[in-house]
């Protein structure tokens, strides 16, 4: 057993929080929260080729503590727990019961990638190691998120919000720092560094890769996509913030971290910064007057154009041809999407390997459309699409219903119900092509952006914040 600089210190923080006994709860969930945001490399633990990661630690801290507390002070669990965790077991059931004969690529015996680029076979869907985990990892989810609805308030939330906008902007800085490196010196030094106090494991890269003339930013995430999307949900939390502060949404904290998902050189970033745009939309539309939202829309329309214009211009300019390569090889490439053994190999398109995955698995999904899988058993590179296939449509339903509609603060706030379904469509949607598997449907830093939707689309909040603008 061994572990880390960082390791060894994260212990002695988590220890800290819990021997303090004052806001453990809350302290516990902003450390999960940002552990899960912002660090993806290194170990806390690693026994042989077995790591438990700083998220996982955290995680399963918070989860206990929630559990103990619960024994000591019971509250009721109501019907709409109890219902989403027997359809995240009963696909279990099923599929033991009544094995599936369709092939598919799980993320745990092979991968789309080594199914594409190194022509491994595709497998059956089982029961695994993985999926027991996964399983075990949204109950646990569920539990913290009915403990945090129950035990806490409107005030709380805030208070939730208003810390972790603090910790954002310390990572801002450090990923300011991290650009400034890449481009004046001190790439190697940083490289050692972090990997003496991280750690390393099979997945982590310290090395900024070179594009053309410019580098990827990732921070202490795992690649460039995966930075790309921390800073979106950071803008997400943060237009949150701005919002019941009674300041305007859009903040220059807002556009430094745009900024930075350029800086990345992340193909995601187009994505992205279009779902920002939406996002703003929509909130704009839930304060404004119905005459003027056709402005809004054609400046909508004119941002959109013009980011998607100055971003591919920066990286056709900066990534000697990185971004239109990758759109020139999946176009070329297109009809293998259609391949639904995809037993072929090509050359290395990242965006390729992610459509082709995402759509057989959606494809994956019709085949057990009500209950699906199992979480877990089904992967790809896009989490939206491994929910789906994981627990199915019924499933996806009550996980919803859940999470975004049965808090406390939804209840009081009383959102702006087709501008609040529309942004949860949206969290679906983004999500559908990133490579984060899961997570960003249990992990903690999903409870942080259901209260910026709440705050950002209330009829309380928007009707005070109207003459703000």
């Amino acid at each position: 057993m061994e572990t880390t600089p960082v390791g060894f210190l994260y212990f002695i923080v988590i220890l800290f929080l819990i021997i303090k006994r004052k806001n453990t709860f809350t302290n516990l969930l902003l450390l999960c929260a940002t552990t899960d945001l912002f660090i993806e490399m290194g170990f806390f633990l690693k026994k042989g080729e077995t790591y438990i990661t700083f998220y996982e630690c955290s995680f399963y801290t918070l989860f206990l503590y929630c559990f103990f507390d619960y024994l000591q002070n019971p509250f009721n669990l109501n019907k709409n727990i109890v219902r989403l965790n027997l359809l995240y077991i009963i696909p279990v059931i099923l599929l033991i019961l009544f094995p599936s004969n369709i092939k598919i690529a799980d993320s745990y015996r092979v991968t789309w990638d080594e199914v594409l680029f190194e022509g491994r076979s595709l497998v059956h869907p089982t029961i695994t190691n993985l999926v027991i985990k996964t399983t075990a990892k949204f109950i646990f989810s569920s539990f913290i998120a009915l403990y945090l609805y129950t035990k806490y308030k409107i005030d709380n939330y805030k208070v939730f919000i208003h810390r972790f906008s603090h910790i954002i902007n310390i990572f801002l800085i450090m990923g300011i720092l991290e650009f400034v490196k890449n481009y004046v010196g001190g790439i190697e030094i940083w490289g050692k560094t972090t990997e003496f106090l991280f750690g390393t494991t099979p997945s982590t890269v310290y090395e900024s890769r070179q594009r053309g003339d410019a580098y990827e930013l990732n921070l202490f995430t795992r690649e460039a996509s995966h930075y790309a999307y921390t800073l979106f949900l950071c803008i997400v939390i943060k237009m949150g913030k701005n919002v019941f502060t009674k300041r305007r949404a859009l903040s220059p904290t807002i556009i430094v971290c745009a900024a930075l998902m350029l800086l990345s050189t992340s193909f995601s970033t187009i994505l992205f910064l279009i779902a920002f745009f939406f996002l703003y939309l929509l909130y704009r539309w839930g304060i404004q007057k119905p005459k003027q939202i056709r402005f809004e829309k054609f400046f909508l329309i004119v941002g959109i154009l013009g980011g998607f214009s100055s971003v591919m211009a920066y990286l056709a300019q900066h990534d000697d041809g990185f971004v239109i390569g990758r759109l020139l090889n999946f176009v070329e490439n297109w009809e293998a999407l259609l391949d639904i053994d995809g037993q072929m190999l090509m050359d290395d398109n990242s965006t390729f390997v992610r459509v082709l995955s995402v759509l057989q698995t959606f494809k994956a999904f019709f085949y057990r459309p009500f209950f699906g899988f199992s979480l877990g058993s089904v992967g790809c590179h896009g989490a939206t699409a491994m929910l789906f296939s994981g627990i199915g449509i019924i499933g996806v339903y009550y996980w919803t219903k859940f999470y975004f509609y049965t808090n406390t603060l939804y209840k009081g706030m009383n959102p702006q119900k087709e501008l609040y379904a529309f942004a949860i469509f949206l969290y679906f949607l983004i999500n559908s092509l990133n490579s984060l598997n899961l997570r960003p449907f249990y992990d903690t830093t999903l409870l942080l952006v259901i209260i910026s939707y709440t705050f950002l689309f209330s009829d309380y909040v928007n009707k005070k914040r109207a003459s703000y603008g």
